[in-house]
């Protein structure tokens, strides 16, 4: 029932504010720090003066517990938002403007820099932005699809955020026919929102004491309309454009990943796409199926360039080798085959278990596999030319379902689905794990940057989750984009 005022610097209180007759459900201070607004659960609010505690004002009018109030920076008027689903401009010491459009209660409110907006988020899941001069409604948001828990607004106004009791962040480009974006990583309730770095960056704090940042603008997926049914694989070529996308009984397809539409379908295969690659020059294309067959197009104009069989099973991995013809596959039926235009010869067969995840390194010299290692999940690591197994990694407690090598081939990153990313430096005699890092999901594609001090990480959270290999912390988030 009191309100406390403490001092900034060094946190000793300062005074206490009595006269609420009920228990205190929002509080709010003027930019200048001079005066003290709070609202009660009686629908009540109260004004004092920081300098002497001294009651300036009781207002009521709301029909409920007051849940946010905010004082313009002119200071000449109040914006209160309470549980009767309403937000209330007062100009003091007059009545308010009631602002009439949710259908549930309101629990935040924000104010534009210049006063001019009014923003208010509500348990009927939406942000509704208000015109503070006339009242009258300039926009609905209704993405969110649990009660909005945070908002804020840029100083440009170009740019409102918001959050919700799932996690959940979206931003909303204020830019006409612009759409939302989604922003996931936070397992908490939203608790607050904000701009920092001259609104280069947005930060977003949860209530399981996480604060994430943004970098601004946001740099957003682009979608590629994709006609088939089901996407197996998908895999960007080296000019950063052309991307083969498996689709499953339907083939494979030939995309330009810059504007979303297709080069060349890719036909012919034995069964249903299950993975996909193309050459360094991109001249070929090789995709594996589900019957255990490899089949090779001429990416130009879609002939079929030869087939290789021998694998019982899937074919889970596919890649093409620096050398013309050169082949590279993996399968379910635990075995890595290198093929070439002439008949196919075996790597190895160890006959251990379902190969899970394949890479190979930069230089071609050695292949890395998830595979079952003395009923342990793990990772092999051979040299292509001889067979002979390099190191064997052990460490995950589950499948594991990513693997990728740094550039220069001294370390393995690997996913799996026990929800942990693992570093591995091969230079260390003892095959050092470098560091173990918790993902919210089950692993599903991992890799370095250029320099091999950070790695990536994907997982069902439909998020790409970045980390620093010093620090062993996460780093960043990037998150996905619904379509609207």
């Amino acid at each position: 029932m009191t309100v406390r005022v403490f001092n900034g610097e060094n946190g000793q209180p300062l005074r206490t504010l009595a006269g609420h007759d009920d228990m205190v459900t929002a509080l709010g201070m003027d930019t200048a720090g001079q005066m003290v607004a709070s609202g009660s659960d009686m629908g009540v609010l109260r004004f004092w003066n920081v300098a002497d505690g001294a009651s300036r004002l009781r207002l009521a009018g709301h029909q409920g517990a007051v849940n946010d109030v905010v004082l313009l920076d002119e200071q000449q008027g109040v914006l209160s938002a309470g549980e009767d689903g309403t937000i209330r401009r007062w100009r003091l010491p007059l009545a308010p403007r009631g602002h009439a459009g949710h259908a549930m209660p309101v629990g935040v409110l924000a104010a534009s820099r210049d006063g001019a907006l009014l923003l208010s988020g509500s348990a009927d899941k939406s942000v509704r932005i208000w015109n503070r001069v006339d009242g009258a409604a300039a926009g609905t948001l209704a993405d969110h699809q649990d009660v909005v828990s945070a908002i804020a607004i840029s100083s440009k106004k170009d740019l409102v955020v918001s959050g919700d009791q799932a996690g959940v962040v979206y931003a909303w480009p204020q830019a006409e026919g612009a759409t939302a974006s989604r922003l996931l990583g936070h397992a908490g309730r939203i608790i607050g929102l904000g701009f920092a770095d001259k609104e280069k960056q947005l930060l977003s704090a949860s209530d399981n004491g996480v604060v994430r940042w943004w970098d601004l603008p946001l740099v957003l997926p682009r979608e590629i309309v994709q006609q088939d049914p089901v996407v197996s694989s998908l895999l960007l070529g080296k000019d950063g454009t052309t991307t083969i996308v498996g689709a499953g009984e339907a083939g494979a397809r030939l995309v330009n990943a810059g504007t979303g539409e297709a080069i060349r379908l890719l036909e012919g295969q034995q069964g249903a796409v299950t993975s996909v690659t193309l050459s360094a020059d991109q001249k070929t294309a090789a995709a594996g199926t589900d019957q255990g067959t490899v089949q090779l197009w001429k990416t130009d104009n879609g002939e079929a360039a030869g087939t290789f069989r021998g694998h019982v099973g899937k074919v889970t991995a596919v890649v093409l080798g620096k050398q013309l013809g050169q082949v590279f596959t993996a399968g379910t039926d635990g075995t890595v085959r290198a093929w070439e235009m002439a008949p196919a010869s075996k790597l190895h067969q160890d006959r251990l278990g379902e190969v899970t995840a394949i890479a190979f390194s930069a230089d071609g010299s050695m292949v890395a596999m998830g595979i079952p290692i003395q009923d342990r999940a793990g990772i092999l690591v051979r040299d292509l030319q001889s067979g002979k197994v390099l190191y064997e990694l052990l460490g995950h407690q589950a499948p594991v379902t990513a693997v990728a090598f740094s550039n220069d081939g001294s370390r393995i990153v690997s996913g799996s689905e026990d929800k942990t990313l693992r570093a591995w430096d091969l230079k260390d005699a003892k095959f050092a794990q470098l560091v173990s890092l918790e993902h919210p999901g089950p692993m599903t594609a991992v890799s370095f940057n250029k320099d091999g001090t950070q790695v990536f990480g994907a997982s069902s959270d439909n998020a790409i989750h970045q980390w620093s290999l010093a620090e062993g912390s996460e780093t960043r988030v990037l998150a996905d984009t619904p379509r609207r």
